[in-house]
């Protein structure tokens, strides 16, 4: 009885906590923020940065307008004044980080004005708090199930099971690796979802010597697992993330593809359109990055953030002629559908916006290859999306189920592909080029003209989630 007598008495008392007040929403914000952006959150300064923002102006907030109204003439309007700001904070940054739909703010406004009216009934925010701190709960849960996924995921995925990582390139071409982000395979591209004819591009790439993948696909449906299996030669199946370590820093900082193409005294280059992979922070082990860490925002995607790809990569061909080169472009067109069925225009509506985006990226292809070629007319050029674009779905979240339909999974998982491999013998090595995972390995394969790591290839498995509220859980979606 004791627990509901002091609840009791905190609700009933005529002593406001302003301070406390502001605490509490803060640290429910924070916490449901943690929860769906862990990855982001992966290093000390972004954890710290977005802690501080979200308790201390929730109470810097708060308290201030307990004082500036307790000390006036409007004092008998304090605790009705605290309970609205209280309130709002709340509401505003829940519907911000939900990124339901990009009108937030007009949404905001209604709810304000519930609010302000709801302050003439009910003015009593201590309910609120003990609402909001119950809430807490649930985050709370969450974030202790990502620590004890992150502490028990295996730290050695990576290892690699025989001994590539000192293998020795007969041939050092430089080598170009852009990436399109969800631009789909040209099975899919032809076929009944995305029914489009894109011959005229796959022709200007064959008739520049591109060898054509035309059933190429991902092994993993987002960017960063992708991404990470694909730079470790390995499957992480969806436990990338270790202690503090997530899929950011298994691109960015050491990994397998990284210290080959050092070990073969290679220069390493990061060159993209938005600082995705870089928004946590992470080390950054290649030796040329056209971002700084000083330009990343602490509390956004980096979406924002765009620089010129072409005219960068151009600058640093003709800077470093004489040495050994291995560049990672991204590129992000086309892209995927929308993320929420909130933001869809509907199926045929994201299909048209899709091949839009599609046809720029066709345009932006040819200008960076015919730049390169014209630049460094020996060198290999890989053209690899990370994945499908998804059309055919409402939205992405709808790809997070258990898909029988096989149009349907090669619109998530379909890839395209295409390589320049300029003279060299790649027939011996990539005809079981299939996935993602494995197209380094092949590469080295071929450059070190030693068949024998093609003995150790992982499995050409695609691994889908079927659980919206927890990521960790896959199936084989494609085998």
């Amino acid at each position: 009885m004791k627990p509901r007598k002091t609840l009791k008495d905190f609700i009933g008392s005529s002593k406001e906590y302003p301070v406390l007040a502001g605490f509490i929403i803060g640290f429910y914000i924070f916490t449901f923020y943690y929860s769906n952006n862990s990855e982001l959150l992966s290093s000390w300064p972004v954890l710290f940065a977005v802690a501080g923002y979200y308790l201390l102006m929730p109470m810097a907030a708060v308290f201030l307008t307990y004082v500036i109204f307790s000390k006036t003439r409007f004092r008998k309007y304090t605790r009705q004044a605290v309970f609205i700001v209280t309130l709002s904070i709340f509401a505003f940054f829940i519907l911000q980080n939900l990124s339901l739909t990009h009108s937030y703010k007009k949404i905001f406004v209604l709810v304000f004005a519930g609010i302000v009216g709801l302050s003439f009934k009910a003015d009593n925010y201590k309910f609120v708090l003990l609402m909001v701190s119950f809430m807490a709960i649930f985050p709370l849960a969450k974030i202790a199930g990502i620590f004890y996924e992150n502490a028990t995921n295996p730290s050695d995925w990576n290892v690699q099971p025989d001994a590539i990582l000192a293998c020795t390139f007969k041939k050092t071409p430089n080598v170009y690796y852009i990436e399109t982000d969800g631009y789909a395979n040209s099975e899919n591209l032809k076929g009944p979802l995305y029914h489009f004819d894109n011959s005229d591009f796959d022709g200007w790439l064959k008739g520049k010597g591109f060898a054509v993948y035309d059933e190429f696909r991902s092994n993993y449906r987002s960017t960063l697992k992708s991404n990470a299996s694909c730079f470790n030669m390995k499957h992480h199946y969806s436990r990338e993330n270790v202690g503090f370590k997530n899929a950011a820093d298994f691109i960015m900082d050491d990994n397998p593809v990284l210290d080959i193409f050092r070990k073969n005294r290679y220069k390493t280059y990061f060159i993209s359109e938005r600082p995705y992979f870089m928004v946590s922070r992470p080390k950054i082990k290649f030796d040329y990055c056209n971002f700084e860490i000083s330009e990343i925002p602490y509390l956004k995607d980096g979406w924002e953030v765009f620089k010129d790809v072409p005219g960068e990569v151009e600058t640093q061909i003709k800077k470093n002629k004489d040495s050994r080169n291995f560049f990672f472009i991204q590129e992000f067109n086309p892209g995927h559908i929308t993320i929420h069925a909130q933001t869809s225009k509907g199926i045929e509506g994201e299909r048209l916006e899709y091949i839009e985006r599609l046809k720029t990226a066709n345009h932006w292809l040819k200008n960076i290859i015919s730049m390169i070629e014209s630049n460094d007319p020996d060198a290999i050029v890989i053209i690899g999306a990370d994945h499908g674009g998804f059309v055919g779905f409402t939205c992405i979240e709808q790809g997070v189920a258990k898909i029988t339909d096989k149009d349907l999974l090669n619109s998530v998982f379909g890839a395209n592909l295409a390589i320049k491999w300029n003279g060299q013998r790649h027939e011996e090595y990539d005809r079981k080029l299939k996935t993602s995972v494995n197209l380094f390995r092949i590469l080295f394969s071929c450059l070190s003209d030693d068949k024998k790591y093609l003995d150790y290839l992982q499995p050409d498995v695609s691994y889908n989630n079927y659980d919206l509220e927890d990521l960790r859980k896959i199936y084989k979606a494609i085998e």
